[in-house]
Order: C-alpha cells, then structure tokens, then sequence
C-alpha cells in the first residue's frame, strides 16, 4: 500500500518509514497537516498515519478537511498521539480516525493496526463492489439484460424533465415482435425466450 505519513518530527519519521517500508509498503512523508492536503490533491493513498500534536492545522482538524474532501471514498486514518486520556481517544474518532497509536510507537503493534486496516479496506472493496453488482442486477431485465420496467421509467422522467428545461426534443421508439404469440405457442417458450433475447 501507499502509506501517507503526517508526523512533524523529523526523529519520528525517519524511525516510521522504516516500519512502514519493512511492512512491504511505500512511505508518502508530510510534515504538516496543510502539507498533507496539497499532497493527496495530486496523489492517491491507500492509507494515512497522522499526527495528532502538530503546529498549524492539528491532526483532528485536517482529518475532519480530509474526511469532508473525500466524501463516500474511504480511507483508514491511524492517529499518532502523545496522549492516552479517553477523551482524546474519543475526539479523535469524532474527528473521523479510525484507530490510534500511543507513542513511543511500536514495530509490531503498528505493523499489526496496518495489517488490521488492510484487512478492512478489502472486505469494504469487495462489499461495495457487491452492491455496485446488486445495484445493476436490480435494474436489469433477468432474460435481455435490457433496462427493466422501473429503470425505464425512471431514466424516461429523467429525459422528461431535462428535455423540458433545455427545450430539446426527444423520441421514443416502441418495439413490438409481430405475431410473437403464435411464434410461442408453435415453437415453445423456450424458444421464444430466445426470440426475445435475440430481438433485445
């Protein structure tokens, strides 16, 4: 994975890129939370390590820029904090982290919420690719894989009102298959399921 980290302290960069790249991943270094927003403009991650004690914007106020920047497109956000007190823990998740690290930070834990994140990031991959799948199935005619009835009618209300906004016309065509009730009867409904399909 690519791995944004946002840490102003040089000694602690240094010792969390070499975690990150011995995990098999690729360090992306901010040194500030504004540097960190110019730098996922232009570059895509897979994952954010982010101070929390910074100069400037702190790490909870450019997890909530991000979070807001992002919109549905998640990324897992690791807090790093000086700080055990429950209600920094508590902020930080209100902020939109999605789990914390307590320095000193070690190898192996961070190793470990790396591993974990990964893990979820793949079962949110694979979900939303389900319901994207689900999605098309729902508006899809299960023999001609054409837009069934409801999708029809609502992309057709759709047209309907752009075309009277922009005052351009429109056309419809209906299609009938001529004399398909007796192509049925003669030939089987198998046959006439790909007659169908094959008109479609």
């Amino acid at each position: 994975m690519k791995i944004l980290l946002v840490e102003d302290s040089a000694t602690i960069r240094h010792a969390m890129c070499s975690y990150i790249r011995a995990a098999g991943h690729e360090p992306v270094v901010s040194e500030s939370g504004e540097q960190s927003l110019q730098i996922l403009e232009n570059t895509p991650v897979d994952m954010i390590i982010m101070d929390v004690e910074m100069p400037g914007l702190d790490g909870f106020e450019t997890t909530r820029l991000i979070r807001e920047w992002l919109g549905e497109h998640w990324i897992p956000i690791i807090f790093v904090t000086g700080k055990s007190e429950d209600a920094s823990l508590e902020e930080g998740i209100a902020a939109g982290g999605d789990d914390y690290l307590i320095k000193p930070i070690s190898q192996i834990i961070l190793n470990a919420k790396i591993r974990a994140m990964e893990r979820i990031t793949a079962m949110r991959n694979q979900l939303s690719k389900l319901n994207e799948e689900l999605t098309i199935l729902s508006q899809r005619d299960s023999l001609t894989q054409l837009y069934n009835r409801r999708t029809f009618e609502d992309k057709a209300m759709d047209i309907w009102h752009m075309s009277s906004r922009s005052r351009n016309p429109f056309t419809i065509l209906l299609l009938d298959i001529d004399h398909f009730k007796l192509y049925n009867e003669g030939y089987g409904h198998v046959a006439g399921d790909e007659c169908i399909k094959r008109v479609a």
